[in-house]
């Protein structure tokens, strides 16, 4: 692996000089990702000894990590090298971690830039409003067409949190090389970030534990995302109407609660048109505890309709193709049943349609300046800031529907 950091580090400082810092960084970064450069390989005491000198670090580890005089003496340029492999190796490894397969909601949950941290009136259109009575569309001989009438609409989103941690290699780490000390803090600040971002996204989706989310149509006020009411309702003290019904008690044991709740889907109409609206779910929700139950929907070849027995032997069962196979993405972690604290809430709906991401700044994780305070107080060498600014908003509740499971 020496020749390997060699080369890499001098094909880092070819493209540091001619292109720029950040492609740079980046190669290292995809070098560890892709594997040719081998994470589990890798030594901070090699990385020093490729990019610093040996020498460097033998007169480091006697006199303290002086990363000024250090810098005087090989360059800056050098020491940005070693800085720049480390930081890129523990990127590498928080990635995989706050990218985690455990993770699927922040995955599915679209996200929008925004450039306001207090939040923001996204504008929209509503769809064409229709022409009332009969033949109202139609264009009378000699006359003209009808201009197309959409209103003018936006959504309010809530302010964005920004959340994050803070990392540091300390100078016992470097002297003892405890790189996988170092792999396994990066792992583990990389999951907890980004159970941070999925737990919030959870939240929006359940409409439980957290209300910033939810939907605010024209400032009329928040709006909880499911409820049966038919009627114009202001909820929870706003001026926001639920006026929808997307909410049912059905347990999920079959198909056709399925079809109890694409029913519902079948029922909502756009409330600026009243005609129904174009949304077609495509994911299924679920705890744990219902993945037996889905694998047998989603799964199954054949459905039996009838209740042919023996003690009714001329009850016709009729066996079909199951035209439910594949036809919804199924979602679920051991997070959305700690999240929604229950066993059989299940929900149905199209998440991309249902909720956005509204994000100031994506994941960044940046390097802290040298000679910053925690060198000379706590002996950290280099220091990592991971975070990210967003919030989550509930964009069309319309797009999902639940059933809690039980009447």
């Amino acid at each position: 692996m020496r020749n390997n950091y060699k080369a890499a580090m001098d094909d880092w400082t070819e493209i540091r000089e001619s292109v720029g810092p950040y492609e740079a960084n980046q190669f290292i970064y995809e070098s560890f990702r892709e594997g040719s450069l081998d994470r589990r390989k890798f030594s901070i005491v090699d990385a020093w000894d490729q990019t610093i000198g040996r020498i460097e670090l033998e007169h480091a580890k006697k006199m303290g990590f002086n990363w000024q005089r250090i810098s005087e003496a090989v360059g800056p340029l050098t020491t940005a090298n070693f800085q720049g492999v480390v930081q890129q190796f523990g990127f590498t490894n928080f990635m995989d971690a706050y990218d985690s397969p455990d993770f699927p909601f922040k995955q599915l949950i679209p996200m929008k830039p925004t450039k306001l941290v207090a939040g923001e009136r996204c504008p929209k259109y509503t769809e064409v409003i229709p022409t009332d009575g009969p033949g109202g569309d139609i264009r009378p001989e000699g006359e003209a067409f009808k201009w197309a009438e959409m209103r003018a609409d936006f959504i309010q989103t809530p302010p964005v949190e920004d959340i994050g941690r803070m990392l540091g290699l300390t100078e016992e780490m470097v002297t003892a090389d405890q790189v996988g000390d170092l792999a396994d803090m990066n792992a583990k600040m990389g999951r907890y970030v980004g159970w941070q971002v999925e737990e919030r996204g959870i939240d929006c989706i359940i409409d439980l534990n957290r209300t910033a989310h939810r939907h605010n149509r024209k400032g009329l006020g928040p709006v909880h995302s499911y409820d049966d009411d038919q009627g114009l309702v202001a909820q929870d003290g706003g001026q926001g109407l639920h006026n929808f019904d997307n909410l049912s008690t059905n347990a999920l044991a079959n198909y056709s609660d399925l079809n109890e709740l694409e029913q519902l889907f079948n029922q909502i109409v756009d409330p600026d048109t009243g005609r129904p609206i174009d949304i077609v779910p495509k994911h299924l929700i679920y705890p744990k505890a219902l993945q037996n139950t889905v694998d047998a929907i989603l799964r199954a070849g054949l459905l039996l309709k009838g209740d042919y027995t023996e003690a009714s032997p001329n009850d016709v069962q009729t066996r079909y193709d199951n035209t439910y196979a594949n036809r919804y993405q199924p979602v679920t972690s051991k997070f959305f049943r700690q999240r929604t604290n229950s066993d059989i809430i299940w929900y149905l709906g199209d998440i991309t349609r249902y909720a956005k991401r509204m994000e100031l700044f994506p994941i960044q994780v940046i390097e802290a300046p040298a000679l910053n305070p925690d060198h000379f107080a706590r002996r950290i060498v280099l220091a990592w800031r991971a975070a990210t600014a967003f919030a989550y908003v509930v964009w069309e509740p319309r797009a999902m529907c639940k059933s809690t499971g039980a009447s």
